[in-house]
């Protein structure tokens, strides 16, 4: 397993993503699984820069956001929807305005 899904792996664990979910989020044969890692590691860069600890980002993903776009959903579980339009869309949402 090479570094960058290592890392990615890691982060979802700590972001309460479970094994099957992180499968679907990461899944080997996809030709976007460069991007779903750079996206992975963008948003937990800017959360943390935002929030400041693991605690406070693994409180964040499990969060209802009450935005039309987002339908009182936790970004914890679009990102584990396996979707890359839902990865981007929680990156939209944490990268500055």
């Amino acid at each position: 397993m090479n570094t960058e899904i290592v890392i990615a792996t890691t982060l979802l664990r700590r972001w309460g993503i479970k094994a099957s979910e992180i499968e679907q989020v990461l899944a080997k044969d996809d030709h976007q699984l460069d991007e779903r890692i750079n996206i992975i590691v963008k948003i937990h860069k800017l959360v943390y820069k935002k929030l400041g600890n693991s605690k406070a980002i693994k409180a964040f993903m499990a969060e209802p956001n009450h935005e039309a776009k987002w339908n009182g959903r936790q970004p914890r579980l679009m990102i584990a929807s396996g979707s890359i339009d839902d990865l981007r869309d929680v990156l939209s949402f944490v990268e500055p305005k």
